[in-house]
């Protein structure tokens, strides 16, 4: 799945995140021992692709969207 940065940014940009932290019964992010794994999110002009469950999380927590839109707000037409 492709997701988007909200804001602006230069050419990549990281974004660390430990969704087992907020969902602990999702096993696909909990390592052997049951602790929070880390996933290291690289987005390049904006964009980073990421499998479908870790996106969604994203989006849910307002860390990425799902379209990428130019905010015209306060752009005269």
């Amino acid at each position: 799945m492709k997701v988007y940065k909200q804001t602006q940014s230069q050419s990549t940009h990281t974004l660390f995140i430990q969704p087992g932290n907020d969902h602990p019964e999702n096993s696909v992010w909990l390592d052997s021992k049951n602790k929070a794994k880390m996933f290291e999110i690289v987005f390049k002009y904006g964009v980073a692709e990421v499998d479908d469950r870790l996106g969604q999380y994203m989006i849910d927590k307002k860390l990425a969207a799902s379209t990428f839109l130019i905010n015209l707000e306060g752009a005269s037409l």
